[in-house]
């Protein structure tokens, strides 16, 4: 991947240390990633996902009046 240095943690690695700080410093186990990955994988995107269309899009003009 482009963003990834030579030399960079593994992904794995950022992952855990990710989910360790949001955690309160508990470093998830290898099974608990597995899990985690699983569930990722199988979960479908849900309406309130911030795409184009979310919050930080401009506003599409207005309608001219009749």
């Amino acid at each position: 991947m482009s963003s990834e240095h030579t030399g960079s943690p593994d992904p794995l690695v950022r992952l855990a240390a990710v989910l360790a700080g949001a955690g309160g410093g508990a470093h998830p186990t290898p099974r608990e990633l597995a899990e985690l990955l699983w569930l990722a994988r199988h979960m479908e995107p849900g309406a309130d996902d911030r795409g184009p269309e979310g919050p930080e899009a401009p506003a599409p003009p207005p309608a001219p009046a009749p």
